[in-house]
């Protein structure tokens, strides 16, 4: 993956195989039953050829880029829009079409989106590992940052992932390796860019109960929570694999 001038972008020199994931909450439009073939329109006219294959449902609208295993998609209802891509050329290419999406749904529902109950963006990582020599020896440096140096049990940890809730969202962490099923329920297209063991990040971050009064505001708020979830998976980075190396236990 490319570099970015995205904040949080120090992350893209380990970041090897990403997945992420824009959408908005908003209450429920009961006229998106009579608009469905409008929003089509404007999402097919605003990502083709990108996303040439699209199912209309009976309050959804969907665009993929492949009906098997996509890595593009949009899906459009009655209170929900989501925008996901994997494997970007870079987080820009991901804002941009994000950006892109946000726009078009104001077009199309702006008079019905005075106040987005939810705008999150989750950000799905895996990142080289660099000064560990496999999988075990990430999963000691995941140890050593996130847990005690002693345990109340003894236990012979073989795998771990560590999960934090807090006010404006969740972030997981833990050691990941290829095939392994945490990649192949994350990702539609595991097997590509995946290193052979790194460290794996989820950041998942939004912004609640966001006022909205034109295309801008809701743009706005967008950026601010990309930028949190980028900076967070940057901390996240920084915490596990800076540290300098360590055996595996």
């Amino acid at each position: 993956m490319k570099g970015s001038k995205m904040a949080g972008e120090r992350s893209a020199v380990t970041r090897k195989k990403a997945r992420y994931v824009c959408e908005v909450r908003y209450h429920p439009v009961s006229d998106v039953l009579d608009m469905r073939g409008r929003t089509l329109a404007r999402m097919k006219d605003a990502f083709s050829p990108a996303l040439q294959n699209w199912r209309v449902a009976s309050v959804a609208v969907n665009l993929v880029d492949d009906l098997e295993a996509p890595a593009r998609e949009i899906f459009v209802d009655h209170q929900l829009a989501r925008l996901i891509m994997e494997d970007p050329k870079s987080t820009d290419e991901f804002r941009e079409a994000s950006s892109k999406m946000l726009d078009r749904l104001w077009t199309l529902f702006g008079s019905w989106l005075t106040a987005i109950g939810r705008i999150g963006v989750r950000s799905i990582t895996v990142h080289d590992a660099p000064g560990c020599a496999s999988f075990e020896d990430v999963r000691a440096k995941v140890m050593r940052t996130w847990m005690a140096s002693t345990m109340p049990v003894d236990l012979n940890v073989t795998d771990l992932a560590v999960t934090l809730n807090h006010e404006t969202g969740r972030i997981m962490v833990g050691p990941v390796r290829t095939g392994e099923d945490w990649a192949k329920a994350m990702f539609t297209r595991p097997g590509e860019n995946m290193p052979a063991y790194g460290l794996g990040v989820d950041v998942d971050s939004s912004a609640t109960e966001v006022a909205v009064s034109r295309a801008k505001d809701l743009l706005k708020a967008f950026d601010a929570v990309l930028r949190l979830t980028l900076m967070t998976e940057q901390d996240i980075v920084k915490a596990c694999l800076e540290t300098g190396a360590v055996e595996a236990k």
